[in-house]
């Protein structure tokens, strides 16, 4: 019996050991417990998601940029929804480890007042390579009858390459209606 539960707590602390010296195994902050359709459950687990496919590999050390959402329908506009999920995603890869760069506070031409953070393609490369960054993560929504449908890519900076895709939906409910703004809900 001593020699099962010598077994027993040697095999438990190899465990957990080698949980706590992957990073890949867990991150800083647990993930928050919320139904499925709520947004930021989705948001997080798309950041999560983009970051552990098998392509999409990142490193922890090199920036990451991530671009406001934009509207499929009209790539020059974003709206407070396609704002708000970059800001989820980034919030999440930061208690995740992952070096982020906050482009709000640069005064380049990624940002446009009132609008969000814009990535064009033939910008990636260089707005990357001004801010070091290994990877950009875009997007795009479309607003059907009854569910917003989200698409986030991770994309290599160095040549434009996808490297990860996440799609999900969020319900167009009350709350959807009024983040994508006052032109959808006169529109609607």
């Amino acid at each position: 019996m001593k020699t099962f539960k010598s077994v027993f707590a040697a095999v438990a602390l190899a465990v957990l050991s080698a949980c706590a010296i992957n990073p890949e195994s867990s991150s800083t902050a647990p993930m928050p417990t919320a139904a499925p359709n709520d947004m930021i459950f989705a948001s997080y687990g798309a950041a999560e998601n983009l970051v552990r496919a098998p392509q999409g590999i990142v490193d922890h050390d090199k920036p990451i940029l991530i671009a406001s959402l934009v509207n499929i329908n009209n790539l020059e506009t974003s709206s407070a929804l396609g704002r708000l999920v970059a800001e989820q995603m980034s919030s999440r890869l930061v208690t995740m480890g992952y070096s982020v760069v906050e482009l709000k506070l640069r005064t380049s031409f990624l940002i446009k007042e009132g609008k969000g953070e814009f990535i064009l393609s033939r910008d990636v490369r260089d707005i990357s390579r001004s801010r070091g960054a290994q990877a950009v993560i875009a997007g795009t929504y479309a607003v059907g009858a009854k569910t917003v449908y989200v698409n986030v890519r991770l994309i290599r900076a160095t040549d434009s390459k996808i490297l990860a895709a996440h799609d999900y939906t969020l319900p167009l409910d009350e709350n959807m209606v009024f983040l994508l703004g006052t032109r959808f809900r006169d529109v609607s």
